[in-house]
């Protein structure tokens, strides 16, 4: 049976789901969102909550995992090109600094992610790598992950939606023949992508600030309608619904064509409105394949044109004819399905979304993953550090066997002289000298042995009593003969000063009824500055706080004792008491 996976969209208008069992859909739920969400993320998430929470019951799809593509303000992504000798890995840090360039948050501290598109023929001069770089808001990131967590989903990558469009568009030209110029121009809702090959060169690749929602909001504007039986002409303005519906149903109109006869809309209505829209999105085109291809090769070029905009009929061909270009609507390349009733197709691309390799994580992601990591390291340190130290507890125990059997030999010897005499006396003083060095070989066991602090339980249990809106920005684990600690240092975004304590007393609670932890004891907390919240990507204005917590770790004795399971009792000698004759006080071993 097909694994079962969940597609989520989230854009500035709409939310869509998509569950695929295998590389088919099998269900689908979509919603439109409030325009006056449009402007703000935060908002556009909140919006978006009820609706994912809906179609999570819909479908029964609780605790499936879900990729979310992202289509909202605030995400950074481009095609950066490098000089092929710089190598790989200075390729991929130079994309990084560019993005940076026109990036609203810092890169470096905010999840980015690079990944190598394509490398120019090898008769090209010059020779360059393209590399794809993103970049996103941790904050975001963390809402949207949030947001679907509360819905009942796992999150297993987050991905722009303007870097999978950037990644389709190069993938598309660079399958296709080297000798052949060609172009792509994928027409999306909110922004387009146009890039263009010739000669086995990636040309150029640009985002273009235009996409269908401008032909819709066009269209919404008041039009001047004559309707029938009425002499006078009359203001009409169309809902989004309705514009929507007509460019799916009938595309960019003809002239002469009657869209609604009863009020009087025709494409004379319509086409005033939409073609300022179009003009500014072929001369955009126009204006980039001029610049970026010589005259021969805009000559020979073919503009393929993808995307949803691609469903709109007559759009490409007004685009090619404006732009003067020879244009071909609907060519995929084979990487995506169609899409229908209106869907975008960014959540329809199924096939591609799985070969994408670059992706984002939230906070709460990173935070597992290292936990993952650090937590396996610790367990194989802790393995390491046993090993030695049975190793030395097996020497020392070995070393201790070696000296009973010469106490033994001494003693007899002893026994065999009778009386006290010279003789006696000496190996009764060579018995009291074994006797030392047996008692400080067993303090070399006792300090081999000593005792230890398990780790990895108490990373786990900061990890599952760290409640929402906390994150751990640093946790320092010590310990000695005396005992272990581990200080940790946080932030916390949980509203005001109340809520903060409120939330900050239940997590030093969870810490404290855990068995490993012996004691929970605060330190320093206090608000962050608005400067600290903007260099974390906190923009959403709540406040934040600091604080550092130092728990006392629980130390359990370690008994290796089975592991030498020839080990025998410890033998007993005294040291001879002042003035006594030393043949007097040692015993033999029993």
């Amino acid at each position: 049976m097909a694994r079962t996976h969940v597609i989520i969209e989230i854009s500035a208008r709409r939310v869509g789901v998509l569950v695929m069992a295998g590389a088919s859909c099998i269900a689908r739920r979509s919603a439109d969102l409030p325009q006056n969400a449009a402007g703000d993320a935060a908002s556009i998430i909140a919006e978006a909550g009820p609706h994912l929470k809906k179609f999570v019951n819909e479908l029964n799809i609780k605790n499936a995992e879900a990729t979310v593509a992202i289509n909202l303000p605030g995400a950074a992504a481009g095609v950066f090109s490098v000089a092929y000798e710089a190598g790989a890995t200075a390729a991929e840090t130079a994309a990084l600094l560019a993005l940076s360039d026109f990036c609203t948050y810092p890169v470096g501290e905010n999840p980015s992610a690079v990944c190598p598109m394509a490398i120019d023929a090898s008769n090209a001069t010059p020779r360059q790598r393209h590399v794809l770089a993103t970049c996103e808001s941790a904050v975001q990131l963390q809402r949207i992950s949030e947001l679907c967590t509360s819905a009942g989903l796992r999150v297993t990558r987050l991905i722009p939606g303007e870097a999978l469009t950037l990644w389709l568009c190069v993938r598309s030209l660079m399958s296709e023949d080297e000798g052949v110029a060609r172009g792509v121009l994928w027409i999306g809702e909110h922004s387009s992508i146009l890039a263009a090959r010739a000669g086995g060169v990636l040309k150029f690749v640009r985002t273009l600030s235009l996409g269908t929602e401008n032909f819709i909001d066009a269209m919404c504007r008041p039009l001047r309608v004559r309707s029938a039986g009425s002499s006078q002409p009359e203001e009409f303005a169309l809902s989004s619904t309705q514009a929507r519906a007509i460019l799916a149903q009938l595309g960019i109109p003809s002239p002469g064509t009657i869209i609604d006869d009863a009020r009087g809309i025709d494409a004379s209505a319509l086409l005033p409105a939409i073609q300022p829209a179009l003009q500014r999105l072929a001369i955009e085109i126009k204006q980039s394949l001029r610049f970026g291809l010589t005259e021969e090769q805009r000559a020979a070029l073919v503009l393929h044109i993808d995307g949803p905009g691609s469903m709109i009929a007559r759009l490409g061909e007004l685009i090619g004819r404006q732009a003067g270009v020879i244009a071909q609507t609907g060519v995929s390349f084979g990487l995506l399905a169609p899409a229908t009733d209106a869907e975008p197709a960014t959540i329809t691309a199924y096939n591609a979304l799985i070969g994408c390799s670059i992706a984002l994580e939230s906070r709460e992601q990173s935070q597992r993953r290292t936990l993952r990591r650090v937590s396996a390291a610790l367990w194989a340190g802790t393995a390491c550090s046993m090993a030695l130290i049975a190793f030395g507890a097996l020497s020392a125990r070995s070393a201790q066997h070696d000296e009973l059997a010469i106490l033994s030999t001494l003693s007899a010897g002893r026994s065999a002289a009778g009386q006290p005499s010279a003789m006696s006396t000496e190996v009764a003083t060579k018995i009291v000298g074994k006797a030392q060095t047996i008692r400080a070989t067993n303090a070399r066991i006792a300090e081999a042995l000593g005792q230890r602090c398990d780790f990895g339980a108490t990373l786990r249990t900061i990890a599952q009593a760290t409640p929402p809106g906390f994150t751990i920005t640093r946790i320092d684990l010590s310990g000695d003969d005396q005992g272990a600690v581990a200080l940790i240092t946080g932030q916390a975004q949980a509203g005001d000063d109340q809520r903060f304590a409120e939330s900050l007393k239940g997590f030093t609670d969870a810490l404290t009824r855990s068995p490993a932890i012996t004691g929970v004891k605060l330190g320093n907390t206090g608000r962050l500055t608005a400067s600290n919240r903007d260099a974390h990507g906190d923009n959403r204005g709540e406040p934040s706080h600091r604080f550092d917590l130092t728990l006392a770790l629980v130390a359990l004795p370690a008994d290796l004792s089975s592991l030498d399971p020839t080990a025998t009792p410890t033998a007993q000698a005294q040291t001879p008491p002042k003035g006594a004759t030393p043949h007097a006080t040692a015993e033999t071993p029993r």
